[in-house]
């Protein structure tokens, strides 16, 4: 009898403990609140949603560039400045052009100064290019090497911001117009830039400080392309501190053609065939005597005026040509 009363009692705990674990399992459903119910929606209006259905608005383009402005790159005057041009996209470090402006080396009668370049920069920026414009000192006040002075120590600021502003100073281009391509040019066939470097705050690399030179209707040879028969001679007496029978080692010096030696990086001298104040032979002497030495040099002749052919396509493709045949070099 004990038997079967305690089997009724183990059978009897069984079911109750299935029971209790199926309710455990399976909650009542919680009742829907009218607060939280979704309201039948009306002909004339848009259901609500969590995230409100609308036709999206275009993303505001990215400016394919960025301008930092009058940046000091040294500080004997208040001229020493320079512009930034950095394209917005593509991966550091980039290709880097420092362009010099044209002006006489006095500004000329427009008062020339790097923004004259801003077409140029943004040309070039917008294609994944750096580009650094600097200002220079102006004659009367100052004369050679002043303004040489200047353009090499704008190229050693550039070494010396490299990692902050994203330059890659193994293809950095110098570029100039006119008197601009005169500084340009100093650039690439100086051996020893020290006496260039008084007060200027940054470091050249021993060498290789540029790998590449763009004139645009450059200036090469003073006492024999420009003296006694250029329209504006008297800036460029202004310039040299004197007339050639009075300062005859400055003209020489000043004269990039003159320290041409097969040291030098690729050239690339850019002339327009129209009206020109100064003449294509300028540019093609300088050419002989860059070939002469075995430098990788090209002339490039473009169908237009003085003004036109610096803000050609021929001549900013010619541009990116020389980038090319130097990031092709071992």
């Amino acid at each position: 009898m004990k038997k079967h009363l305690f089997t009724l009692v183990i059978i009897t705990l069984l079911i109750s403990a299935c029971s209790g674990s199926q309710i455990e399992d399976t909650p009542e459903p919680a009742p829907v609140s009218e607060a939280t119910s979704t309201p039948e929606p009306m002909a004339t209006s848009v259901p609500p949603t969590e995230t409100p259905t609308s036709v999206p608005s275009p993303a505001p383009t990215e400016k394919p560039y960025e301008k930092v402005g009058d940046v000091p790159y040294a500080d004997q005057d208040s001229r020493q400045k320079l512009d930034i041009y950095l394209p917005t996209s593509g991966e550091e470090p980039f290709p880097t052009l420092l362009a010099f402006h044209e002006g006489n080396f006095n500004g000329g009668s427009n008062n020339g100064s790097k923004s004259d370049l801003r077409g140029l920069a943004r040309y070039f920026a917008e294609r994944g290019y750096a580009v650094v414009t600097p200002n220079h000192r102006f004659t009367p006040q100052y004369v050679y090497p002043a303004q040489v002075q200047d353009a090499f120590c704008a190229l050693a600021w550039i070494h010396a911001n490299a990692g902050t502003y994203g330059f890659d100073t193994g293809r950095i281009v110098a570029l100039g117009l006119v008197s601009g391509g005169n500084l340009a040019a100093m650039l690439g066939v100086v051996d020893d830039p020290t006496p260039y470097m008084e007060g200027c705050p940054h470091a050249l690399p021993e060498e290789n400080w540029v790998q590449g030179v763009a004139t645009f209707t450059g200036l090469f040879d003073f006492a024999n392309d420009v003296y006694g028969r250029y329209a504006e001679r008297e800036h460029y007496v202004a310039y040299l501190g004197g007339e050639l029978d009075q300062v005859p080692g400055v003209w020489y010096e000043a004269s990039p053609i003159n320290w041409v030696d097969g040291s030098e990086p690729p050239f690339l001298l850019i002339h327009g065939s129209g009206a020109q104040r100064i003449d294509s032979g300028e540019s093609a002497r300088m050419r002989n005597a860059l070939v002469e030495v075995g430098i990788d040099v090209k002339l490039s002749i473009v169908d237009a005026d003085h003004t036109a052919f610096r803000k050609s396509a021929a001549s900013y493709g010619a541009v990116e040509a020389l980038f090319t045949r130097i990031s092709d070099q071992p």
